[in-house]
């Protein structure tokens, strides 16, 4: 009887020790490295723009350009909602699965330089679904560009991006504009004039002409 309840305890241990983890739920500790858990709550409660979570993103590469492109939520932007925004090119490239990464680039669909290059970003998610977060600090604040959507084979679906100042004294959102691409589906685009342009400096805050305050 003592080797059969040796052998029940073995049988239980291995198998609950080899228990995989479920990698479509939570945030890696690369995503709260560069945005707390707090900060993800805050924009949740917001309601207007999806946090992906999730450990096993997609693999986000290629240059996509949200149109029509119009403002959903805001908060002491001075822009009005429904207000349609210009129209950027966005290139998510370098990819890295392992380290949950990748850089983000960006210029306005009409324009000829590049105004952000190399933002570094980290991204959560699981199947097609993903949220991307980059980090700035500007004038003693901490500001957070987010991208989220659904990766399909024809583009990204529900697109919606949004930009968020966060207070390093009180932890609050202060500041946030969320867009989003109106028409549901963000499909891929031609990168030859985001090639052509004339590159911008690495890691250029990215406010793209929001106004941040």
């Amino acid at each position: 009887m003592k080797n059969v309840s040796k052998l029940f305890a073995i049988s239980l241990f291995l198998f609950t020790g080899c228990k995989k983890e479920d990698v479509s739920t939570g945030f890696s500790e690369k995503v709260n490295n560069v945005i707390p858990q707090k900060t993800i709550e805050q924009i949740k409660t917001l309601g207007s723009i999806e946090i992906n979570e999730g450990k096993n993103p997609p693999s986000l590469d290629g240059y996509f350009s949200p149109s029509p492109y119009a403002l959903i939520a805001e908060k002491n932007s001075g822009s009005q909602i429904g207000a349609i925004h210009t129209e950027y090119i966005y290139k998510f490239y370098d990819y890295d699965s392992k380290a949950e990464s990748l850089k983000i680039s960006y210029k306005t669909k009409t324009g000829s330089t590049i105004e952000g290059q190399g933002q570094a970003g980290v991204v959560s998610g699981s199947g097609g679904k993903f949220t991307v977060f980059a980090k700035t600090i500007n004038s003693g604040n901490n500001y957070y560009e987010i991208f989220s959507g659904e990766l399909t084979s024809a583009g990204i679906k529900n697109w919606v991006d949004g930009i968020f100042k966060v207070d390093t004294d009180t932890d609050k959102i202060t500041y946030f504009k969320i867009l989003k691409d109106t028409d549901a589906l963000t499909e891929k685009v031609n990168g030859q004039s985001f090639r052509m342009s004339v590159k911008g400096e690495d890691n250029s805050q990215l406010t793209r002409g929001k106004n941040v305050k």
